[in-house]
């Protein structure tokens, strides 16, 4: 009895780090997509930033 205890126990914890590796990975993803689109936009329009002078 003890055995099937300790294995339901690891499997649990087992899920729990796989669904905690998955929502970070699309968490990331997310991240990645914004920042793509952010510096798309921002280099269509380049004469809305400010030109150094030399």
């Amino acid at each position: 009895m003890k055995i099937i205890i300790l294995l339901l126990a690891l499997v649990a914890s087992f899920g729990f780090a796989l669904k905690k590796t998955i929502d970070e990975r699309v968490l990331l993803a997310e991240r990645l997509q914004q920042e793509r689109v952010t510096l798309l936009y921002s280099t269509e329009n380049p004469a809305s930033q400010p030109v150094a002078m030399l």
